[in-house]
């Protein structure tokens, strides 16, 4: 008796079978390394991005500071202010003024 026309071969469906599971083996083959190296390039970045973070972090802390140096360097040339800071830190007074210093008592 010839074949039905609807059914393959049983040799035709082996090979099919055959060739999709090398076609898996295949996939997965080039699949896990890549995503094994995707992996630990994302681990990178995210460690990147805390360094850039903690980064401009600290960037912000010294523009401040710097911003406050450059403020004081500007009143540094008013002399009145000089004045203030020579009395208050250095405890200096003009010729002919007096100074009283105020001592807390002891408890």
């Amino acid at each position: 008796m010839p074949p039905s026309p609807n059914r393959e071969p049983k040799r035709g469906r082996k090979a099919s079978v055959r060739r999709m599971r090398l076609a898996l083996l295949v996939v997965l083959a080039i699949g896990i390394p890549f995503a094994y190296t995707a992996w630990g390039q994302i681990a990178k970045l995210n460690e990147k991005n805390a360094q850039l973070n903690d980064y401009r972090g600290q960037l912000d802390a010294k523009t401040k500071t710097n911003d406050a140096m450059e403020l004081e360097l500007k009143r540094m040339n008013d002399p009145e202010y000089r004045e203030e800071i020579i009395r208050s830190e250095l405890n200096q007074a003009k010729e002919g003024e007096t100074v009283f210093d105020s001592v807390k008592p002891p408890k």
